[in-house]
């Protein structure tokens, strides 16, 4: 198969039924017959979702991240500067009784 596109649902149905599958430059195909051709690496079905987990979780760090600048921020445009102590028990209970208008 050409290398191209999103198609790891087919390889993995190809996988389930045991059928190996060679991913490579179609251009190359006159090569296949001589035991030549050259194969694309294709991570296993193991590592891609490893690499999905590691992306979502990266997202909800980001988020995390996010929304602690924008507390931290909405907070010292009030006038309370607690940087870290912000994040303890007394800080989220002061960042908690701030007043919100809009």
């Amino acid at each position: 198969m050409e290398a191209c596109g999103n198609t790891p649902w087919l390889e993995l149905r190809l996988a389930v039924l045991g059928i190996e599958l060679w991913l490579g430059d179609a251009g190359m195909l006159p090569l296949l017959p001589e035991n030549r051709f050259p194969r694309i690496w294709v991570p296993s079905v193991e590592q891609r979702e490893v690499r999905q987990l590691l992306l979502h979780r990266h997202k909800l760090v980001q988020m995390r991240r996010q929304l602690k600048n924008e507390l931290q921020h909405l907070a010292l445009n009030q006038g309370v500067q607690q940087k870290r102590k912000l994040w303890s028990q007394s800080g989220r209970q002061r960042l908690e009784a701030l007043p919100l208008t809009g």
